[in-house]
């Protein structure tokens, strides 16, 4: 797959009220307290009109994004709802739309397709698409922007159920700047497994992928002083996080903790690996730290430092790669590794 990853959320771990996507990236306070997929952690719910999310992507703007997800209505809808959104930051414009509406006829959703939003130019629907209420399905949608060579293709549990070609461009730009999951009712809406990626208009559909959100259960390496646990592992390992109930604490330049974790049983294909920490300073600062791999015996930061903020913020860093090979992680290499962080600043 000849994709770059840019976004990857289980929803297991914490709120999106603040503490893992800032305020330019959210609107309102959506909640994690749904049931995920599988009956596995947590997935976004989001019911409140005006609410969103739409997390900054390194390396924007992009002409092509791929994202994937599983979707699950809570309510059959009749009106016109926005699924997710293409935004150009730029100028603050939406360029594509993809929406869903319920139908009597078909007892379940319809897919449509707009140049910019659900005002906009309708390009394309689907129907019959989306199960009713009640039920997930997985999602997957590449959208390019361009006037003549525009596409946006969606897949349905694997089926593709639109591809269209043509004017996707709303702006004057080519680009997308992020992915939206807007709210413009009060109908209940869940997401999970939610990833983002760049690539090419020739590059494959992401398919199905489960994210697995694991949760330190031994220390491998601690240098970090504990407070209010036992010991380091048990300071970060609790979901939602709890702040400074528990915690570790370091002034140390160059000190890290690095964790063990019980081994998922997972499938035969790794496209990823994610490191999240949830930081804040408490000095004047300034005060900088990075996420840590450590596949066998060599700790890889990295590479790139996250400025602590006064508040707890969720960190992340992906490696699509094993740093100590520099090939596709293996499930044994996967479910092996150790993960932390590291003071740098």
């Amino acid at each position: 797959m000849a994709i770059t990853i840019l976004h990857v959320d289980g929803f297991e771990h914490n709120t999106v009220s603040g503490d893992r996507y800032s305020s330019a990236e959210r609107g309102g306070t959506p909640s994690t307290s749904s049931p995920g997929v599988y009956g596995y952690g947590r997935a976004l719910f989001m019911n409140v009109a005006g609410h969103w999310i739409s997390p900054l992507l390194s390396g924007a703007p992009y002409t092509t994004i791929f994202t994937s997800f599983h979707y699950k209505p809570d309510s059959n809808v009749f009106n016109n709802e926005p699924l997710m959104q293409f935004f150009d930051d730029s100028v603050s414009t939406v360029q594509v739309t993809i929406s869903a509406q319920f139908s009597a006829v078909s007892g379940k959703f319809n897919l449509s397709v707009y140049r910019g939003t659900t005002s906009g130019t309708l390009l394309t629907t689907a129907t019959g698409a989306i199960p009713p209420a009640g039920f997930w399905c997985h999602v997957s949608v590449m959208c390019t922007v361009n006037t003549t060579n525009g596409r946006v293709k969606v897949n349905i549990d694997g089926v593709t159920v639109i591809d269209f070609t043509g004017n996707t461009q709303n702006t004057a730009n080519t680009r997308i700047d992020r992915v939206r999951f807007p709210v413009t009712t009060s109908n209940g809406y869940n997401y999970d497994n939610w990833i983002i990626a760049s690539g090419l208009p020739t590059d494959p559909m992401l398919p199905e992928i489960r994210v697995y959100t694991q949760f330190p259960t031994g220390n491998d390496a601690a240098q970090f002083t504990v407070s209010g646990a036992a010991a380091n592992w048990s300071a970060v390992n609790e979901a939602p996080p709890n702040g400074d109930t528990s915690y570790n604490y370091s002034s140390t330049v160059g000190q890290q903790d690095t964790f063990t974790f019980s081994a998922p049983s997972i499938g035969a294909t790794v496209h990823a690996l994610q490191v999240c920490y949830d930081a804040r300073r408490d000095d004047a600062g300034p005060r900088a730290m990075r996420a840590v791999v450590k596949p066998t015996t060599t700790a890889y930061d990295s590479g790139a430092d996250d400025t602590l903020a006064s508040t707890y913020f969720i960190y992340k860093k992906i490696w699509m790669t094993n740093p100590e090979t520099s090939a596709a992680w293996t499930p044994g290499q996967a479910t092996a590794a150790k993960f932390g962080y590291k003071l740098t600043v």
